[in-house]
């Protein structure tokens, strides 16, 4: 029996508006969904708890933002509106996911409405072909939302793009491939079917996302890692390897991505303008977030000076014929981000992080979703820049409280 907490009448509604509000981000925008939280706080919460290492964080970036300032790379208003975003999030998270039992609760929530989504993704595929854009095209409803392709349909869903679609379900598809491939999957037998784990894949192969195939190669290959020379290691390898090859060979989009990218990485000649927007925007971004590290002598420009660094050196790279310039907020991947904004503090912190709270490879439940949440992770690391936003710091919590409870250490 779980214990009683402070949220003993209230925290059922409250968990599920916590997961409600991950999969609302594409309709809600980030400023509203921060207000739905302060009030839910206020008007909910009895008591609010803050870890120590999370006010030390703060201590820290406090003092980098001051110190950014002070040599003019950073202003007081975009620090403090994304040091604001970090703190309510992680306050109304951490105030609603205390132990194990919560981060399972809050798990099976995302999982139902990972279901919803993925079947709405299939949904909108055949509403694609039957010509009702009512139900495929929801422009009218999701401001900012990609218009649809007019070849391979790409759901989108709820969200502003389809990856954004495929990084929401991410998780739970980790899920469901693991129980299919991995070695404990025993372990997920009381969570996830085969039946929701088979519409969780289809709705997310229906986004045809390249960051989403990605994000599930990556998982794969750390269910391939627990194997250790297992003959199941090189089945999974050869699987794993002919389902990239065949999304590289038969998507359009995915092997026109990749391509783009590695050939603007590997020729600086390059032009940009040749390519695709998605890689024209992931490489400007790192282009200018080395820039701003390089010129900062590793200090970074401050949180939330990207934009700053953007205009400051997009004048210096070859642009002239890119018509487009996307991302200038976020840098468009996580990584790009901490390196221009936080430096080698950043780089430090996020290696410290993910070196402290690295899962076991023991098989346990507890182990598994700390998987799940570095794949998560490391797909936000490579193409999403946000520091808050489609639930990052729940996936937080949940990671450290799993870790704490594999080594038997929750308190």
């Amino acid at each position: 029996m779980k214990k009683t907490t402070q949220f003993s009448v209230v925290k059922p509604t409250l968990l599920v508006i916590s997961v409600l509000l991950v999969f609302l981000c594409g309709i809600i925008q980030p400023e509203y969904i921060m207000a739905i939280q302060i009030v839910l706080l206020l008007f909910a919460a009895r008591k609010v708890r803050i870890s120590q290492s999370f006010i030390a964080l703060l201590l820290i970036l406090v003092l980098h933002t001051g110190i950014c300032v002070l040599l003019g790379r950073d202003t007081i208003f975009l620090a403090v509106k994304q040091l604001a975003g970090i703190i309510v999030s992680y306050l109304f998270y951490k105030t609603i996911v205390k132990n194990k039992d919560d981060a399972l609760d809050v798990l099976l929530v995302y999982k139902k409405f990972a279901i919803i989504i993925a079947v709405f993704a299939l949904i909108q595929q055949v509403a694609f072909y039957a010509h009702i854009s009512v139900i495929y095209d929801l422009r009218w409803l999701v401001k900012g939302q990609l218009a649809p392709a007019n070849s391979v349909f790409r759901a989108s869903t709820i969200f502003q793009e389809p990856s954004e679609c495929a990084l929401i379900l991410l998780p739970m598809a980790f899920m469901a491939i693991y129980l299919f491939w991995g070695k404990s999957k025993q372990e997920l037998a009381l969570f996830i079917s085969k039946k929701e784990a088979i519409i969780i894949l289809l709705g997310y192969v229906a986004t045809f996302s390249s960051a989403g195939y990605i994000g599930i190669f990556i998982g794969v290959i750390f269910i391939w890692l627990e194997y250790k020379h297992n003959p199941k290691q090189i089945i999974i390898f050869i699987l794993g390897i002919a389902a990239f090859m065949i999304a590289y060979t038969k998507i359009g989009d995915f092997n026109e991505r990749i391509n783009d990218t590695l050939a603007l990485i590997s020729d600086d000649s390059q032009s940009l303008a040749t390519a695709n927007i998605s890689s024209q925007t992931i490489i400007i971004n790192l282009k200018i977030a080395l820039k701003s590290f390089a010129d900062s002598c590793g200090l970074g420009g401050g949180i939330g000076s990207h934009p700053i660094s953007y205009e400051r050196f997009i004048k210096d790279l070859p642009v002239s014929n890119v018509v487009f310039f996307f991302n200038k907020e976020d840098a468009n991947s996580l990584l790009l981000r901490i390196i221009s904004e936080l430096g080698l503090l950043g780089l430090a912190g996020v290696v410290g992080f993910l070196f402290r709270f690295w899962p076991k490879r023991d098989g346990t439940f507890e182990s598994i979703v700390g998987n799940m949440c570095i794949t998560y992770f490391f797909l936000r690391l490579l193409r999403y820049g946000h520091y808050f936003n489609n639930g990052l710091l729940l996936f937080i919590i949940v990671f450290i409280l799993m870790k704490k409870e594999d080594e038997g250490n929750v308190s």
